[in-house]
């Protein structure tokens, strides 16, 4: 057994070095110390997986760029051969632009001036207009139509994502405000959210990809961020938790947590000593469900602040 889980070591040591490109001896170095593992060995490695997805997404839109400029050079090569072509003026130059302004220069010296007009009306200026109005149509208005379509299309489909998230929203036990009006203008604020600074992709029923910049929302892990999760965040960024009342309960009791459950705040500077160890507290942790339960005590905190009238 012992020799088993020895060459399962070795495999999975292999795989790491080869996929975040490290000798055995630097991952040693990262996990263990003279006393052993290291207590910080797992967000060691964390660490290192959340830098090589920077890297592998740096690289994409270098890529991306490097592409765009490839493209941009040949549009301009063929509008210059296509110039060359029509007008038999071959003069040598470092740039498209620069053989433009030699010939403009070249016109200009001839006994007749020619008028910005005769020039636009000359076969010359015609073939290259078309020619280059050819070549800019295959390459730029896909995305430009892309875009349109989306513009089109986003409020149909943003009223989809916020009938979904409402849904979502209303299977988690919050506390509910009895003005019909404020809590109209809560929720608002809370489709606002989660709509403004995001695009979604369907992807089932009462579900989306989340979509950021033109690219999926993930975590510094590159995983994908869930539809639900999403909305769950914002639920308890915006409102406040109340945990399930159990079989026979009350149905809206709010035993939260201790750490705000009738606290006596006694100034503001007290108060903003207890946020500040809770926004402690959650930047430490790890555990989405703690985070939520670290989140909930900030609101109660807030509410307690606000209804001691200080």
């Amino acid at each position: 057994m012992a020799e088993t889980d020895n060459e399962k070591l070795s495999v999975l040591m292999s795989f790491v070095t080869k996929a975040y490109n490290k000798t055995e001896t630097e991952l040693n170095d990262i996990i263990c110390d003279e006393t052993g593992v290291k207590q910080d060995a797992f967000e060691n490695l964390l660490t290192l997986d959340s830098a090589r997805v920077k890297k592998l997404k740096g690289d994409s839109q270098a890529m991306f760029d490097k592409g765009y400029q490839k493209a941009e050079a040949e549009i301009k090569s063929k509008a210059e051969k296509a110039f060359k072509e029509k007008t038999g003026f071959n003069e040598e130059s470092e740039n498209f632009e620069e053989l433009l302004d030699k010939y403009v220069e070249q016109q200009a010296k001839k006994t007749t001036p020619a008028t910005d007009d005769d020039v636009k009306k000359s076969q010359a200026y015609l073939a290259l207009e078309k020619e280059f109005t050819k070549y800019k149509g295959e390459s730029i208005p896909k995305a430009e139509h892309e875009k349109f379509v989306n513009e089109i299309t986003r409020k149909e489909k943003l009223s989809k994502v916020k009938e979904a998230a409402l849904k979502l929203r209303n299977e988690i036990n919050f506390e509910k405000v009895e003005n019909t009006t404020v809590q109209s203008k809560r929720d608002e604020y809370f489709l606002r959210d989660i709509t403004d600074e995001y695009d979604f992709e369907p992807s089932g029923e009462n579900d989306f990809v989340i979509i950021k910049d033109g690219k999926r929302l993930e975590d510094e892990h590159g995983n994908l961020i869930k539809f639900s999760d999403f909305v769950a965040k914002k639920t308890a960024e915006h409102f406040v938790i109340l945990k399930q009342s159990p079989k026979g309960g009350a149905g809206n009791e709010n035993p939260d947590n201790k750490t705000t459950t009738g606290i006596t705040i006694k100034d503001e500077a007290h108060y903003k000593e207890l946020m500040q160890e809770l926004d402690t507290r959650q930047s430490k942790e790890r555990d989405p469900a703690k985070v939520i339960e670290i989140r909930k005590e900030r609101a109660k905190l807030g509410e307690t602040w606000m209804s001691q009238g200080k």
